[in-house]
């Protein structure tokens, strides 16, 4: 019996040449190489500078008297913290002083 040999090259095919071959293994390691840095440059943590500055318990005074118009040269937001269940433990009078 002889053994049957398989051809290298299918009927109907051409021969992928050496240089096509190069230039797809090239390619495909650019695009995975490619793929590498971007999923390493965009997925790290970026870094957030919040403002922050110490607080001290005490008395909240801000007193002004005077006529006419009152402009600030410098003015901060104070914000009250966001809690799921706010609830108001003390309300004042309407007109009454606060302390």
């Amino acid at each position: 019996m002889a053994k049957e040999l398989k051809p290298k090259q299918r009927l109907g095919q051409r021969p992928a040449s050496r240089r096509r071959k190069a230039a797809l293994w090239i390619l495909g390691l650019l695009a995975a190489t490619g793929g590498g840095y971007a999923a390493w440059r965009y997925s790290g943590t970026t870094v957030v500078e919040v403002a922050v500055a110490r607080a001290r318990r005490g008395e909240f005074v801000l007193s002004v008297k005077t006529r006419g118009e009152v402009k600030s040269v410098r003015s901060v937001v104070l914000n009250a913290p966001q809690v799921p269940e706010a609830r108001i433990v003390r309300l004042a009078e309407s007109g009454k002083p606060v302390k």
